[in-house]
């Protein structure tokens, strides 16, 4: 050993450091477009139909208290009063409402246009050229 070394001397040693530099490189685009199509389609179904006839069915009776509004099938009876004076008060029924509900089927059809969206996808591989 030396004279001149002592033992507080330090030895530099060589140390390697790495640094990670990124850089973005396209390799392929991707082009996406969207097409519509239609076509004419045909609903069917059933519809119902309702419709109401009135009829007035006079009915000139003397009752004691008026009939309260009553169903029959698929006819509703609703009773119209009037009040009379007489020696005493008594309820004379003069005509019923009779509302009948009749219902028919029918078939119904109708065209309509639907729409369904595609989309197309084209994919590029080849590297694109860097400016």
């Amino acid at each position: 050993m030396d004279e001149t070394s002592d033992a507080g001397d330090k030895i530099m040693l060589v140390e390697e450091r790495f640094n990670i530099v990124k850089t973005a490189i396209e390799t392929g685009r991707v082009k996406i477009s969207t097409r519509v199509e239609e076509r004419r389609e045909t609903v069917r179904d059933t519809l119902r139909h309702e419709e109401v006839v009135v009829e007035r069915v006079p009915i000139g009776r003397i009752v004691d208290v008026p009939p309260a509004p009553r169903q029959e099938g698929d006819t509703w009876i609703i009773s119209v009063v009037e009040e009379t004076l007489v020696l005493e008060k008594r309820f004379l029924l003069k005509e019923e409402v009779h509302v009948i509900r009749t219902s028919r089927l029918e078939p119904f059809e109708q065209e309509v246009t639907l729409r369904a969206m595609h989309a197309d996808v084209q994919r590029t591989t080849t590297p694109i050229p860097q400016d």
